[in-house]
């Protein structure tokens, strides 16, 4: 039998959209003293603001908090609702509006949990949990046509590791914050190589170390998943030698965040 909080969550998923839905189960939340409630009404608050209003960005930095204050309530909460969110925008994924993707994504079969595990054991590498989950529970790699290249999620199996997979990957977490709040402060520097540090590691390695490479972008540009060390998660493309997906706050994304960024925006054409 389900109970009331699982049939309210079940109905969220199942309309990731629908904010009065969401606002009805914070309720539910705040009334028991769950801290889930307040970061879905920070979220539903911040979906009705543009980035460039300043409230917009005083409630991400609250939900941030929210997270490290909670991070065993709220992250696999989170996750559970990204899916639902990822599942929702490849039923009305298709082409975009600037002409870069020119059909739906296509999932591959899911995996089970068995052969992500011998996938890892043979590679010595464990990968990432959102990504693990995003196999499991979306598809083992997938595809979405492009007009120059597919916007392609690789299956496991074409999935490029090696020894230097579970070595330290080459940036901290406290030097990727220092370096684009410099960033911001200055500007891009004009070669757009924001960690100079990293041409020589990637030349003399083939890529990073501590990353595989997971797919690429219509424009061409692959994609590298962060396996080791404090940015572990975060999705980097392979342009000017690595550059991080980030929010608005030049906090790096995670698998499941960033893929349903990168399907939402293909969607508005942003």
């Amino acid at each position: 039998m389900v109970d009331e909080c699982d049939a309210l969550l079940q109905a969220v998923e199942a309309a990731p959209d629908d904010t009065t839905l969401q606002l009805v189960y914070a309720d539910w939340l705040d009334e028991r003293g769950d801290p889930r409630g307040e970061l879905l009404r920070c979220q539903a608050a911040r979906n009705q603001l543009t980035p460039a209003d300043p409230e917009y960005t005083a409630l991400l930095e609250h939900e941030a908090r929210l997270r490290r204050d909670h991070p065993a309530v709220i992250l696999p909460w989170e996750r559970r609702l990204s899916i639902a969110r990822i599942r929702a925008l490849i039923a009305h994924s298709g082409p975009s509006t600037d002409g870069a993707v020119t059909g739906p994504y296509t999932p591959g079969t899911c995996l089970t949990e068995p052969d992500v595990v011998a996938w890892e054991v043979a590679r010595v590498v464990v990968l990432p949990e959102e990504y693990k989950l995003f196999l499991q529970e979306i598809g083992n790699g997938g595809a979405m046509p492009g007009s120059y290249c597919d916007f392609d999620i690789f299956p496991l199996a074409r999935v490029r590791s090696g020894p230097i997979a579970a070595a330290p990957f080459p940036v901290t977490s406290d030097r990727f914050r220092k370096r684009l709040r410099q960033v911001r402060a200055e500007g891009r520097p004009t070669d757009w190589v924001l960690f100079p540090e990293l041409q020589p590691v990637w030349e003399q390695n083939d890529g990073l170390p501590g990353s595989v490479s997971i797919g690429g972008y219509p424009g061409g540009d692959g994609l590298l998943l962060v396996t080791t060390g404090e940015l572990r998660g975060s999705i980097w493309c392979t342009v000017c030698y690595g550059i991080p997906e980030t929010d608005p706050l030049d906090e790096p994304l995670g698998f499941l965040n960033w893929f349903a960024a990168t399907l939402a925006g293909f969607q508005s054409g942003a």
